[in-house]
């Protein structure tokens, strides 16, 4: 079941003899309604993200296969221009090698640039996963810790209340 920020904000809890402040619950919905909405849009945000990195990596791989292709028609070339002149053949052989090499260099110094981006979100989605995870826990923790004082006060109050025991009679 997943749940949304309207369903956090519209949540209503039962009312019960001395219950929680309704306006502390209803601030604290809203607060986590609004944490949650963020991290949603942000969770978006990084799919989109991560999606035209996606394309854009493939972009690349598309145009390392024709760097590839080119490379090869280039060396076919040059061994069909050596039988003509051997020394122009080689000439074209290495000018190609060369641009071939410094396109492949390029591309794949931007696909490590696009691993490194991809690996630093997954870092900073993992950080706010944990962060998100600790809040989560603090507020269970403070839930817990008020409850128990208002069971230790409940306590408190059922002994105050308590009649003194009568004397025994003598008769």
């Amino acid at each position: 079941m997943r749940i949304t920020p309207l369903d956090v904000r519209g949540h209503r809890f039962a009312v019960k003899l001395r219950g929680y402040d309704k306006e502390e619950v209803q601030s604290f919905l809203n607060f986590v309604s609004e944490e949650f909405e963020k991290v949603v849009n942000e969770v978006s945000k990084l799919r989109e993200e991560s999606g035209h990195l996606k394309s854009t990596l493939g972009d690349l791989t598309e145009r390392e296969r024709i760097l590839k292709e080119t490379l090869f028609t280039a060396q076919k070339l040059s061994e069909e221009m050596k039988e003509e002149a051997k020394k122009e053949g080689r000439l074209l052989m290495r000018e190609a090698e060369m641009r071939g090499q410094r396109l492949m260099d390029q591309a794949q110094k931007k696909v490590s640039q696009l691993e490194d981006s991809i690996r630093g979100l997954k870092l900073e989605r993992d950080t706010f996963e944990r962060k998100l995870r600790s809040m989560v826990e603090q507020h269970l923790k403070l839930l817990e810790m008020h409850r128990q004082e208002e069971e230790i006060a409940d306590k408190l109050t059922f002994i105050k209340q308590k009649p003194p025991e009568t004397a025994p009679s003598s008769s």
